[in-house]
């Protein structure tokens, strides 16, 4: 008889502490958009004591996004949040919350812990209420994903005859608007060490950079050591398995530099992703975070290029197996100022001083280049010397900037939508193609019609700014398509279609 899905909840809760054989404390709490359960209404414990997170009788969990490759629900301004009910009224505590704000420019309610009818403490994207005091802080104004880490305690207190009671991700008075991954909860102030354990579990799985920090395993073990990276310090990325903390992350792309790393092929997501990493491996890469802007390197080997970037990569494995892993590296070059993207090259200096003048340097070519912005290279070994690092940068043919840009005009008759709807309209007189896009702005919802001169498959992919696939969809057998679809995140896109005779983008704004 198949096991119910009671059954299997209940088996993974029984093997849970028996997973985690770090030496960390665990989480009373630990609510994971990738370990969501089958009840459409709640959100299920992942802890050792756990209690489901409800959204009312008359609520549904929402719909799924995607932060740094894994689930994370998307949560509209109205959502009401989830809540339950603890057994006892702690002392102290610490929340960990990892979400994404739709906007920089919007408070986002984070979680309430309400302790009896009188005390509540209470934190927001800009501020934390303690009882009758309030303490504001700046936003971050960041756009990518955010580790919130809370750490309190206070005098004990009188629990009420309802319960102490835990609130996150939204209210009817203030909402959060945008994407939430994880939550933990614990009844007390962690350790040091067990808090740099769970920030750096929680950066390595959703693609964040801790602030002056070394990236700890479960059992507290220095994977990426702060002070021995020097100048390589931003924008930390990591591929890695730690059973102990149920992490295997096989995919990573940062969001504010232009790689993603993968161990094999990069996947829509990373459980798609089926490559095997060894338990303990990682694989780290972070930048010095100089410009993204070429200077002259008329030495280079290569003819094809004639210039190298100002920023350069540390790329650090760590583990008994790392430097056996097959990566990949997708690199966005959009928006560096260089001639055609195959003429882009991973310059390597195997010996980690970054020399980039020295002979001997290797150089890795792109497997492949999807429409002249992004540059795959694949099947790359690191530390092959065993010298603890590999620094690159790329090789690149700068672009001659005094060339006439020449923009296509639009063919005579093409129809115009009205100044209400704001149309992006692109004719290719080439290939008598024609690309319409509206509304746009548009405030969710928009339409793509494509009129082809010949009868071909056609897929479209949607970027966000920051180079990060937020959707994927296509058709075929038809030179008449019409696609309906909706945004829920405001931000600036590319709209990048694909067909057998042509490849375009255009840019959709979402308010």
């Amino acid at each position: 008889m198949p096991a119910g899905p009671g059954y299997l909840i209940s088996l993974l809760l029984a093997i849970f502490p028996l997973i985690c054989q770090g030496q960390h404390t665990l989480p009373q709490l630990w609510y994971r958009a990738d370990q969501t359960g089958l009840d459409s209404t709640a959100w299920q414990c992942f802890g050792k004591d756990c209690v489901v997170a409800g959204t009312g009788s008359t609520s549904f969990l929402p719909d799924m996004g995607w932060i740094n490759f894994n689930p994370a629900f998307s949560i509209p301004d109205s959502f009401p949040g989830f809540s339950n009910t603890l057994v006892a009224a702690p002392k102290a505590a610490t929340i960990y919350m990892v979400y994404q704000p739709a906007g920089s420019s919007q408070e986002n309610f984070l979680w309430n812990l309400h302790l009896s009818a009188e005390k509540s403490l209470q934190l927001s994207s800009r501020r934390l209420t303690q009882f009758r005091s309030e303490i504001e802080y700046a936003d971050t104004g960041m756009s990518g994903a955010l580790i919130s880490a809370s750490y309190l305690s206070w005098k004990p207190v009188d629990e009420d005859s309802t319960g102490v009671h835990l609130h996150f991700g939204g209210t009817d008075t203030m909402g959060m608007e945008g994407l939430v991954a994880e939550f933990m909860y614990f009844p007390e102030k962690l350790k040091t060490a067990d808090d740099q354990i769970y920030q750096s579990y929680l950066a390595v799985k959703y693609g964040v950079t801790l602030h002056e920090s070394s990236y700890l395993t479960g059992s507290g073990d220095t994977v990426w050591s702060y002070d021995e990276a020097g100048a390589f310090t931003f924008d930390v990325i990591a591929i890695g398995k730690d059973t102990s903390m149920l992490l295997d992350q096989k995919q990573s792309r940062s969001f504010d530099d232009i790689l993603t790393l993968s161990s094999g092929a990069l996947m829509p997501s990373n459980a798609l992703n089926a490559t095997i990493l060894a338990q303990g491996d990682y694989v780290f890469i972070s930048n010095d975070g100089k410009a993204l802007s070429p200077r002259q390197a008329p030495y280079l080997a290569d003819t094809n290029v004639n210039a190298i970037l100002k920023r350069s990569w540390m790329v650090r494995p760590a583990g008994y197996t790392s430097r056996n892993i097959p990566t990949s590296l997708v690199v966005d070059v959009s928006g560096l100022s260089i001639e055609e993207a195959e003429h882009c090259f991973l310059l390597l200096d195997t010996t980690g001083l970054g020399a980039f003048a020295l002979p001997g340097m290797v150089y890795v070519y792109p497997d492949s280049v999807m429409n002249d912005s992004l540059a795959f290279f694949s099947g790359i070994l690191w530390d092959a010397d065993l010298s603890g690092t590999d620094v690159f940068t790329l090789a690149v043919k700068e672009k001659d900037n005094t060339k006439q840009q020449l923009v296509p005009e639009p063919e005579d008759g093409l129809a115009q939508q009205s100044q209400s709807q704001q149309t992006e309209s692109l004719t290719l007189s080439s290939k008598e193609n024609v690309y319409n896009l509206y509304p746009n702005p548009t405030s969710g919802t928009y339409n793509l019609k494509v009129s082809l001169a010949t009868q071909s498959d056609i897929q479209v992919e949607v970027f966000d700014n920051g180079g990060r696939l937020y959707d994927r969809y296509s058709n075929s057998g038809s030179s008449e398509y019409l696609f309906e679809r909706a945004m829920k995140v405001p931000g600036l896109y590319q709209i990048r279609i694909t067909t057998l005779q042509q490849s375009e983008s255009l840019h959709l704004i979402v308010r």
